[in-house]
């Protein structure tokens, strides 16, 4: 029976989604026997005759869509050297964020699913962005991935997403960053608390509400972000400066931190917890004012009642630098984008990672 389920599948795809259902005419879906549910290399789909056999025609198309977007999104050739594991659960985060939010549920003969929620993580990120926020020793059950190899048949910039229902809104490129905020910045984050959860983690355990114990978010708090706008920055300097403080958002699940822009002064902080206090930042900010870096440091008593735990400074490091004293002891990232290297603190030349402490 399992060919006519699959053939019943691949109409109901088309039908749903046209332009998915087209590419999915291009792949071989095929049965094997090494495999307990469904896989997928690249380049075909496989899947398991008696799994197949045991779940119903929804169950199936989900399962083949699932297979689908890990081709389409090229989450084999994305994972570059990334932890497999790890990285495999990010990716079953996306997809099945996917399929979720556009009403393919999938029934508990399934099994259960990795889901975004269960490690209090927004499924419609990248999958890059998604692997920085996990545990690394993540350990759960996924559909299987050791057929994945090194990228897809089928390069993801080929598709036109904007054609397909399901990927219209999708993100598929990694943050154009290349600084690890999550690794750079992890002593300042706050450990959430352990506490009872009552939310249903699956729709088919209703009415009954089953409680466990969950963590709350990790946060990432107190931290001041500065933008260097003196008139030897450019626009497009500036603009690339935003790009990575927008990566540090992306890059943790949860943010209280400020922003301030300076030059010879420097602006009152901007508290930002969400992408949304992002997009509300001054679009243009500009100064043709020398730079001083002493002035940021000279006023932080004067914006904050307990000093930030970190300052970071995106500069491209024309101007004098302050001595040790001066900085009030506040560990101190100088995010710079020329070869410049600060004598104190930290320096990290964003255009590479690399970092190098003083």
């Amino acid at each position: 029976m399992h060919p006519l389920k699959i053939s019943q599948a691949r109409h109901d795809i088309c039908s749903r989604d046209p332009y998915l259902g087209l590419i999915l005419q291009r792949i071989e879906i095929l049965p094997i026997d090494n495999i307990v549910t469904a896989a997928t290399d690249g380049q075909s789909i496989f899947y398991s005759s008696e799994f197949v056999n045991s779940i119903e025609l929804s169950d199936v198309v989900f399962i083949l869509l699932h297979e689908l977007l890990h081709i389409v999104l090229d989450h084999m050739g994305r994972r570059k050297d990334r932890q497999p594991m790890v990285y495999n659960i990010a990716a079953d985060i996306v997809v099945n964020g996917i399929l979720i939010r556009n009403g393919y549920i999938p029934s508990e003969k399934v099994g259960q699913i990795v889901t975004g929620t269960q490690y209090n993580i927004r499924d419609n990120q990248t999958v890059e962005v998604i692997y920085e926020q996990l545990p690394v020793r993540s350990k759960q059950h996924i559909l299987n991935h050791h057929l994945w190899t090194t990228g897809s048949k089928f390069p993801s910039q080929r598709y036109d997403y904007k054609k397909s229902t399901l990927l219209r809104d999708v993100k598929v490129e990694g943050e154009k960053t290349s600084v690890n905020y999550r690794q750079l910045l992890l002593r300042y984050i706050e450990e959430g608390d352990y506490d009872y959860s009552y939310n249903r983690y699956h729709e088919y355990l209703e009415p009954f509400i089953v409680p466990s114990l969950r963590k709350d978010i990790d946060t990432l708090s107190n931290i001041w972000v500065l933008i260097d706008i003196s008139g030897s920055m450019k626009e497009n300097q500036i603009n690339q400066m935003m790009t990575e403080l927008k990566s540090i958002i992306k890059q943790h699940q949860k943010i209280r931190i400020y922003v301030s822009y300076f030059s010879l002064n420097v602006s009152e902080p901007i508290p930002l917890e969400n992408i949304h206090d992002f997009e509300n930042l001054p679009k243009k900010v500009s100064s043709r004012l020398g730079t001083s870096f002493t002035v940021i440091f000279e006023k932080v008593n004067l914006f904050f009642n307990q000093k930030p735990k970190a300052i970071l400074i995106y500069t491209d490091g024309y101007g004098s630098f302050p001595s040790k004293k001066e900085t009030n002891n506040i560990d101190t990232f100088w995010m710079i984008n020329s070869h410049v290297q600060s004598p104190i603190g930290k320096t990290v030349h964003i255009a590479t990672g690399k970092y190098v402490k003083q």
